[in-house]
């Protein structure tokens, strides 16, 4: 299997990323639209990288980027976050259920955390199906108007999923996805999180 690693976007990452978020494939599953201004995408990696309540990830498989993931904004009291992910070149997209683990293990079992929530709007059934075959349970459905082309807003629906920490044991086959999430800017308690979990090692 191809090797599948993560790393912080850079300035120089914009135009791709901007041409994957702005795709219709891609754009027909989310819940905003962005205007295709590559100036306005520099701005918000700028924004991203203050943040230390929100890091994002570009997806590597052997080294090529294919794709986003994003965690944020931590709830360290409920010991909760929310996430999302896409794969922005149609041509890694048979891969794309390999993706999530690599995260929730980092999550799970360095991080600490307790529990994911995934907001999925409900015509996308490849991923609602592989987010239950992870263990997820739908936590509610909840009308949304969401952009389903460039020229009109639709209803639809939005499923709100999670996934508690004990159900991510009971499939222990993918436990062995691992791999390191770089954070440069990480908040006081994920730094804690982070330096007990190497100081166990």
């Amino acid at each position: 299997m191809s090797a599948i690693t993560f790393r912080e976007p850079s300035l120089d990452d914009a135009r791709r990323i901007l041409d994957w978020r702005t795709s219709p494939r891609v754009a027909a599953q989310m819940r905003t639209r962005i205007d295709d201004n590559l100036a306005q995408q520099k701005l918000w990696l700028e924004d991203c990288a203050r943040r230390d309540d929100y890091h994002h990830w570009l997806i590597l498989i052997s080294g090529e980027p294919v794709g986003m993931l994003n965690v944020g904004p931590w709830d360290w009291r409920g010991n909760i976050a929310p996430w999302g992910f896409y794969v922005g070149e149609a041509s890694f997209l048979g891969l794309g259920g390999m993706i999530p683990p690599y995260l929730y293990n980092w999550l799970f079992f360095e991080v600490g955390l307790g529990s994911l929530t995934a907001d999925v709007l409900d015509d996308n059934l490849d991923v609602l199906d592989l987010h239950r075959f992870h263990g997820y349970q739908v936590d509610r459905i909840a009308s949304v108007e969401t952009h389903l082309d460039r020229l009109s807003l639709t209803e639809g629906s939005l499923v709100h999923l999670r996934l508690e920490r004990d159900a991510w044991r009971k499939r222990p086959r993918l436990h062995r996805l691992r791999a390191d999430f770089p954070v440069s800017n990480p908040c006081p308690e994920l730094a804690r999180r982070l330096a007990m979990r190497a100081q166990e090692r």
